[in-house]
């Protein structure tokens, strides 16, 4: 008589940055879920107010793990505390949100069973479909690096993807390559530190898919804008952001060395970037001046959560 494996232990790992309306609303939604679905839900916040545990005592959820830092840890730095502290707490894998994601139970169960089937499978996503490109499915990390993204509005027929990465949000983590030492780089604060964990963990020789039936709807922030008669979509983040875009994605080539065609073309999208700031994004000159400054930082190895660059005082 075969042995009936156990099921594995699943834990949900929050991000938030003082978000605890949203928190709040996602663990009401995580109550029905655990320990069900998921045996430990992990909360991991940065400079917390304390009213996520106070919630937690009121409801009584002895399933939750809050982690709170005294200091801003950022996307990476919270991407990479909460796979140490899942795999601290005996997860076999780790689902990872937002603060603004959203918990659909089929959809992380889909993740499950497609993540359970090999033992080298290092990450599961979900076929995420992007509201503010037209509903498009992301297909981006099917290419090691691509210049502006992958797109379909056709839904893959394949019951499986596999990428070289895809965003953390939604993310389904094998717990394996962590106890290994491979995890998120914290120091790149902000930005790209989900496709430095994919490129890690792809060249680690861990396998990661994308799962169709699983989906996931992402609101990440695009714009469409026109040039020469030509309608593109271009990002729309926070001019601050501009500083880690040359900067990480610099550090990342430099710490995995990648084939000389990709190292190009991340050099390129740089240039781009500039191209794109001139052209289409707003603070214009703020921007063009992280941009920068975030660029010459990256090729003198400076990481970490930097102070945004001053702009430079008008001449009275």
């Amino acid at each position: 008589m075969d042995e009936i494996s156990p099921p594995p232990r699943v834990c949900l790992a929050i991000s938030s940055y003082r978000h605890d309306e949203e928190i709040a609303q996602l663990l009401g939604q995580a109550a029905r879920l655990a320990p069900d679905l998921f045996f430990r839900v992990l909360v991991v916040d940065s400079l917390g107010t304390g009213k996520i545990p106070e919630l937690a005592r009121e409801r009584g959820w002895p399933w939750l793990e809050y982690r709170n830092s005294a200091t801003n840890l950022g996307s990476a730095g919270n991407l990479a505390k909460r796979l140490e502290v899942a795999a601290e707490l005996g997860a076999d894998w780790a689902y990872a949100l937002n603060h603004d994601g959203e918990i659909h139970e089929e959809t992380i169960r889909a993740l499950i069973r497609a993540a359970t089937k090999e033992a080298t499978l290092g990450a599961a996503y979900p076929l995420r479909r992007l509201q503010n490109r037209d509903d498009c499915f992301d297909l981006t990390g099917r290419a090691r690096f691509s210049m502006s993204g992958i797109t379909t509005k056709i839904r893959p027929t394949a019951e499986e993807v596999e990428v070289y990465w895809a965003s953390s949000n939604g993310a389904l983590y094998s717990m394996n390559p962590v106890r290994q030492g491979l995890r998120p780089w914290a120091d790149l604060w902000m930005g790209f530190e989900d496709l430095a964990y994919g490129w890690l963990l792809a060249v680690n020789g861990f396998r990661q898919v994308i799962v169709t039936d699983a989906e996931f709807c992402d609101n990440y922030e695009f714009r469409r804008v026109s040039f020469l008669g030509l309608s593109l979509t271009v990002s729309d983040k926070p001019s601050w952001y501009s500083y880690y875009y040359g900067r990480n994605l610099l550090t990342i080539i430099r710490r995995i060395r990648v084939n000389p065609p990709t190292a190009w073309a991340i050099y390129f999208r740089i240039v781009i970037e500039f191209c794109l700031t001139v052209l289409f994004r707003d603070q214009k000159g703020r921007r063009l001046r992280y941009l920068a400054t975030g660029t010459l930082d990256g090729l003198k190895g400076r990481l970490g959560m930097q102070p945004p660059p001053r702009p430079t005082p008008r001449k009275t």
